[in-house]
């Protein structure tokens, strides 16, 4: 992708909209663009958490092993969607486990150059907390709903 294209691909996600010219610019160069194959893992549940992805192209298969040894599908990323978000917070291990689902195309952000972009550029560290406040406000509803099919069962 070249660089107007992923100048362009940004401010169509609403969470970027925001943005000035040289805050896209910042957070377009700190990128790393990764092209894959299906079946690609990105990280599995329990790797270090490294750094957050923004689909390009394609999906990702958002996987979690439960301790029984069950494994399921707790989401499907698509173009747009950040995936591994959680990783800003905390250096806990990876939740679950990411996989391409066909050809896909991801941005990769590393922890590190986040922090640096946030530090110097405070805006853009305003759309990552959105959405993840975002994706943590899901998780808890998917989870009380959970919790209460169990209890009403």
């Amino acid at each position: 992708m070249k660089s107007d294209e992923l100048r362009h691909f940004l401010l169509s996600i609403p969470h970027f909209t925001q943005l000035g010219s040289g805050d896209l610019v910042a957070l377009e160069r700190s990128l790393e663009i990764r092209t894959v194959e299906d079946g690609h893992v990105f990280f599995e549940q329990g790797d270090a958490a490294d750094g957050v992805y923004l689909v390009l192209s394609g999906q990702v298969a958002v996987d979690h092993t439960r301790s029984s040894g069950h494994t399921m599908e707790v989401n499907r990323m698509v173009e747009r969607e950040l995936f591994g978000i959680l990783a800003l917070l905390d250096d806990i291990p990876r939740t679950a486990t990411c996989t391409a689902e066909g050809e896909t195309t991801v941005g990769y952000l590393p922890n590190h150059l986040f922090w640096t972009l946030a530090g110097t550029r405070a805006n853009i560290g305003y759309p990552f907390q959105r959405v993840l406040a975002r994706q943590l406000a899901k998780d808890f509803r998917v989870a009380s709903a959970r919790i209460d099919s169990l209890l009403e069962g």
